[in-house]
């Protein structure tokens, strides 16, 4: 929706209106969340094999995972 109101300057919110319905089945889709969103990446992976989970044992959940040392692959 961003980019057609960013590419569609000048067109009629009925356009707008009509892309949005056009496109609303692939927004309930579920998307990757990028790299760049660890906390974001884990917390949602946390919650989907803890969904009785609190957000406070996400959280302590997280500062564990954060206190693992980080491998690197060389290339």
């Amino acid at each position: 929706m961003r980019d057609f109101i960013a590419r569609g300057a000048g067109l009629p919110v009925a356009d707008a209106v009509a892309h949005w319905h056009a496109t609303r089945p692939e927004t309930l889709r579920p998307r990757e969340i990028g790299e760049q969103f660890e906390f974001n990446r884990f917390t949602s992976a946390w919650h989907r094999t803890n969904p009785t989970g609190t957000r406070a044992q996400a959280r302590e959940a997280w500062y564990a995972h954060r206190a693992l040392p980080k491998t690197t692959t060389a290339g």
